[in-house]
């Protein structure tokens, strides 16, 4: 991963600015640490975002069509893969060892702990 592109990501989840969510890149007001980086990368990249409201009136954001991984322009940017698959694994607050920044995301890390091991590990 590209220092620059790295550091413009990293500074968006240390900024406050993005509310953290699960199980999907941004639902709500909410985002996981990859729905961020589509947030950060979206107009360099051009992604197309749509939306769709779910029967529970939950309001589901989809970069590319993809709403759950990171599309495939992110992937190639960032030289990621699509659920953030790291070196080695890091152990979550649930107590698992897991290599994927998607699910360290959605077991409770905070985007600061996130950037600290993007940081370390890209």
């Amino acid at each position: 991963m590209k220092p620059e592109l790295k550091k413009r990501w990293t500074d968006a989840l240390r900024s406050g600015d993005y509310e953290q969510g699960s199980h999907a890149l941004h639902k709500d007001n909410s985002f996981c640490c990859l729905g961020v980086a589509c947030e950060v990368f979206k107009e360099d990249l051009k992604l197309e975002v749509t939306y769709e409201v779910q029967e529970s009136g939950t309001i589901r954001y989809f970069y590319d069509g993809k709403s759950t991984f990171l599309p495939p322009k992110v992937v190639d940017l960032l030289e990621i893969r699509d659920a953030g698959e790291l070196k080695w694994p890091i152990r979550s607050p649930r107590g698992t060892s897991d290599r994927f920044l998607s699910v360290l995301n959605d077991h409770g890390l905070t985007f600061i702990e996130i950037a600290d091991i993007i940081d370390e590990q890209f």
